[in-house]
């Protein structure tokens, strides 16, 4: 193998083991759809197959507040921060999977991006090894965090607690 074959093999193996890793913070989403919304995990996967990632993190975000058993604003903050945090990391994930790459001429990969507001601009960005590296440890602790928020997720019930706007139907079924 010469030395452009090995530079492409490389930036091939940093594109892939990011995309890889992203992908489970995906479906660590969809998992948290399932379990807020009370779906099975097909059912889960036919509702998430059609959602874009965007959706899909608005859909968990709204849904666990809803079902919340009570409304926790420094859960909510945690939330916020993390959602903040995953959707940057997805315009990674979109300059990586719809921008041209080639290796960098040391190591890494350059991207070639493209993007128009009033006018067309290209511009090459170029992502070390270490730039990946970091990308994919923020990919798994999102992982590790969102999975922590779906465990500690509880389905609201209804109760006799009035003072949870949520339960003022409880008066109406009472008479």
């Amino acid at each position: 193998m010469n030395n452009e074959e090995e530079k492409f093999n490389e930036a091939f193996r940093l594109i892939g083991e990011f995309l890889y890793h992203f992908a489970l913070l995906e479906r660590e989403m969809d998992v948290g759809i399932g379990k807020v919304l009370s779906l099975d995990v097909k059912a889960a996967d036919v509702v998430t197959a059609s959602m874009d990632f965007s959706r899909k993190l608005k859909v968990l975000y709204s849904g666990e507040n809803a079902a919340a058993a009570k409304p926790d604003r420094d859960r909510e903050k945690q939330q916020e921060k993390l959602w903040g945090q995953i959707m940057g990391l997805n315009n990674d994930r979109v300059l990586v999977a719809h921008s041209g790459f080639e290796p960098h001429e040391t190591s890494g990969v350059v991207f070639r991006y493209a993007k128009t507001d009033k006018t067309l601009k290209i511009e090459d960005i170029v992502w070390s090894a270490a730039d990946f590296a970091n990308r994919v440890e923020r990919a798994k602790r999102y992982k590790y965090n969102l999975h922590q928020l779906i465990d500690e997720m509880k389905p609201y019930e209804p109760s006799a607690d009035f003072s949870d706007f949520r339960n003022s139907g409880l008066i109406a079924a009472a008479f």
